[in-house]
C-alpha cells in the first residue's frame, strides 16, 4: 500500500506524510473498541528496513508474547509503526487499527499505540480481564514508571545545578498555609514548584497561573498579584521562611517547610 494512502487507515483525516501518530487517544475503552489488534510483544529489530523516514513509517520485528485482542499467534512478526520508535530488547503493548503498510497487516498508527511495558510487569495480572482493563493496567504501570524516572531526573538535575553553581533558589518547597479562603479541595499544605523560568502554586484556583521572580524575593503573576519572601525567627533562633501572597481576591501566608505528616499508627 502506498505511503500516501496511509491516512485511510486512520479514523481522522490527516496527511500520511506525517511523523506523528494519526489516531488520537481518547481513553482506554474507546481505544480498545476501535482497535483491531492489541498485542504484547518484545522488540527484536526496531528498524527492519532502515533508511530515512520522512513519514515516520517503520517496520519493526518483534516476538509476540500474547494477544490482548485479535487472533495473532505468539512468535515472530513484523509490525508497522508510525512516529513511535521502539528499542531492541524492550517489551511493548502495540495497538493496530487495521489496514496495512510496509508489507505488514498490523499498523500501530495512533497516540499510545506503542507503549513500553515496564520490566518486571507481571502479565498474569491481565488474565480474565476485559481488553480495556488490560490496556489500562499497562498504561498505569508505564505512567508510574515514567513518574519515578522524572523524580530521579529532577533530583539529578538539582545536583547538577548545584555543581554548576546554581543552588536551590529558596522558593520551591512545601508550605503550611495560614489565611485565605477555605473550600473543598483546598488543603492546609501548599506546594510551590519550579516550572521552567517560573513557579506554580498548587492551590485550587491558581494552579494554571505562572509566577516569575521579578526581583530578589518577589514573585509576580501579572494576572493575580505577588508572593513576597520573608523570614520569621522562632524563640530558639530558628529561621522559618514565610511567603506573603497578596493576590486579587485573597491574602494568605505560607510557612515553610510544612510540618511532616505524622505516620499512621
Amino acid at each position: 500500500m502506498p505511503r500516501s494512502l496511509l491516512a485511510a487507515l486512520a479514523l481522522a483525516v490527516v496527511p500520511a506524510a506525517h511523523a506523528v501518530p494519526v489516531v488520537p487517544f481518547v481513553d482506554a475503552p474507546t481505544f480498545a473498541k476501535r482497535a483491531t489488534e492489541v498485542v504484547i510483544a518484545d522488540c527484536r529489530d526496531p528498524d527492519v528496513l532502515g533508511g530515512p523516514k520522512d513519514d515516520g513509517l517503520t517496520l519493526v520485528e518483534v516476538g509476540v508474547v500474547r494477544a490482548l485482542k485479535g487472533d495473532r499467534k505468539a512468535g515472530r512478526a513484523k509490525l508497522a509503526t508510525i512516529g513511535q520508535p521502539a528499542e531492541k530488547g524492550k517489551r511493548y503493548m502495540m495497538v493496530s487499527f487495521g489496514g496495512s503498510a510496509l508489507g505488514s497487516d498490523f499498523v500501530a498508527n495512533g497516540e499510545l499505540a506503542v507503549v513500553e511495558v515496564p520490566a518486571g510487569f507481571d502479565l498474569t495480572v491481565l488474565n480474565g480481564k476485559p481488553v480495556a482493563e488490560q490496556m489500562q493496567l499497562v498504561f498505569d504501570a508505564r505512567r508510574a514508571e515514567v513518574a519515578a524516572r522524572l523524580r530521579a531526573l529532577e533530583a539529578e538535575k538539582a545536583a547538577l545545578d548545584q555543581a554548576a553553581g546554581k543552588a536551590t533558589d529558596g522558593w520551591a518547597g512545601e508550605y503550611a498555609r495560614l489565611g485565605g479562603f477555605d473550600s473543598p479541595g483546598r488543603g492546609a499544605h501548599v506546594k510551590l514548584t519550579r516550572d521552567g523560568d517560573g513557579y506554580r502554586l498548587s492551590l485550587k484556583g491558581y494552579e494554571e497561573y505562572p509566577f516569575v521572580e521579578v526581583r530578589p524575593g518577589v514573585l509576580q503573576s501579572k494576572a493575580l498579584g505577588t508572593i513576597t519572601r520573608g523570614t520569621l525567627r522562632t524563640e530558639d533562633g530558628q529561621a522559618v521562611p514565610v511567603l506573603t501572597a497578596e493576590l486579587c481576591y485573597e491574602r494568605f501566608y505560607l510557612f515553610g517547610p510544612a510540618p511532616a505528616k505524622a505516620a499512621p499508627k
